[in-house]
C-alpha cells in the first residue's frame, strides 16, 4: 500500500510540474500553478486583430505579469525571453514589457483554456510574440549585442557552395544549410546567435537547439531561415544579419548600404570606414553596388 501510495505522490507532483509557469530571476526560480494564477488579481483586456477572415475581436483574461513581478520583487533585467513546451521562443525588452499589458490569459471570450495552455498575450506588439503554452519566462541582462569587429557578406560566401535541391526535411525547396555559412565564420557553431530579417524581425536562438539542421530556403526576396527544429512563427522572411560574439554576416543584397544595417540594428556609433585584410579603407558612404565591396573576404570594423 505505501508503495502505491508513494506512487500516486509522484504522479500528482509531475503532473502539477507539467502544468506550471517558472519564472526565473537569475539565481531564483519561481513556480506557478495554474490554480495560484487563478487566486491572484485578475483582469480583462480586449483586443482586435485583423486577418484574412476579418476582423476578430477577443476578451481575454488572466493576470498581468507586472502583477506577478511585484509580487516577488523582480524588477532588475534587461529583457525577457518566454519559452513555450513545443519550444516556441520569444524576447521582449525591459522597455516593451513595461510599455504593453503583458499578459499570462487563463480564458478567452469566456472560456478557460487546458491546463496546459496559458497564453501569452501582449496588445501592441506583433502577434510572433503572442504565444501558446507558456512554460518559462526567463529574466535577462543583456538586451544587446555590440556592434561586430568582423564582418562578412553572405553572398560572397555562399558562391563557395552548390544550391541544394529539396535540403532534408523540406520539398520543393532550393537554398543552403545555415551550417555550411556558419562553418566559414565561426570555428565553433556553438551558442546563441543573433538573426535579423529585413522587416525587423529577430530572434537569439541556440545553434544546437533551433539551427543545426536549418536551412536557407532561396526565394526571389532574398533567403527564408527555416527548419524542422524552428517553430514555423519564428521563420524569418528577407533574412539579412547574423551574428555571434564579435563576427556578423551580412545579407548584402538586402540593403544599400552599411547606414540602413546601422539604423535597422539601432547602432549608435558608426566608424568612417572598415578594413580590408590588406589594410584597404572601404568608405561607409559607398552603396553596396560599388565594386569596393566585392569579393573582399573578411572585413574589419575600425574602432
Amino acid at each position: 500500500m505505501k508503495i502505491r501510495y508513494i506512487t500516486i505522490v509522484l504522479i500528482l507532483i509531475c503532473w502539477l510540474s507539467l502544468h506550471s509557469l517558472t519564472i526565473m530571476n537569475y539565481e531564483r526560480e519561481i513556480s506557478l500553478s495554474v490554480e495560484e494564477l487563478r487566486e491572484m488579481e485578475l483582469i480583462e483586456i480586449m483586443t482586435e486583430r485583423e486577418d484574412e477572415r476579418g476582423v476578430r475581436i477577443d476578451n481575454w483574461q488572466g493576470v498581468l505579469l507586472s502583477d506577478i513581478f511585484d509580487l516577488y520583487d523582480i524588477d532588475d533585467f534587461a529583457r525577457l525571453k518566454f519559452n513555450s513546451y513545443d519550444g516556441y521562443q520569444v524576447r521582449v525588452s525591459e522597455e516593451e514589457a513595461r510599455k504593453y499589458p503583458v499578459l499570462i490569459a487563463l480564458q478567452r471570450n469566456g472560456k478557460a483554456y487546458e491546463e496546459d495552455d496559458l497564453r501569452l498575450v501582449i496588445p501592441g506588439m506583433r502577434e510572433m510574440f503572442w504565444m501558446h503554452a507558456v512554460k518559462t519566462i526567463q529574466t535577462e541582462d543583456e538586451s544587446e549585442l555590440a556592434p561586430p569587429y568582423y564582418i562578412f557578406f553572405a553572398e560572397d560566401l555562399l558562391d563557395r557552395f552548390t544550391i541544394a535541391e529539396d535540403p532534408e526535411p523540406f520539398r520543393n525547396v532550393q537554398g543552403y544549410y545555415l551550417v555550411e555559412l556558419l562553418s566559414l565564420v565561426y570555428p565553433f557553431q556553438q551558442d546563441e546567435y543573433l538573426l535579423t530579417g529585413r522587416d525587423g524581425v529577430s530572434h537569439q536562438l541556440d545553434f544546437e537547439t533551433y539551427l543545426a539542421s536549418a536551412v536557407l530556403a532561396d526565394t526571389e526576396k532574398g533567403y527564408t531561415l527555416q527548419g524542422g527544429d524552428i517553430p514555423y512563427g519564428m521563420w524569418i522572411k528577407n533574412i539579412a544579419y547574423i551574428q555571434c560574439y564579435d563576427r556578423a554576416i551580412i545579407f548584402r543584397e538586402q540593403f544599400e548600404n552599411l547606414k540602413e544595417i546601422s539604423n535597422l540594428l539601432e547602432w549608435h556609433i558608426l566608424p568612417e570606414y572598415l578594413l580590408t585584410a590588406e589594410r584597404e579603407k572601404i568608405s561607409i558612404e559607398l552603396d553596396f553596388t560599388a565594386e569596393d565591396w566585392r569579393d573582399k573576404g573578411v572585413l574589419r570594423w575600425e574602432k
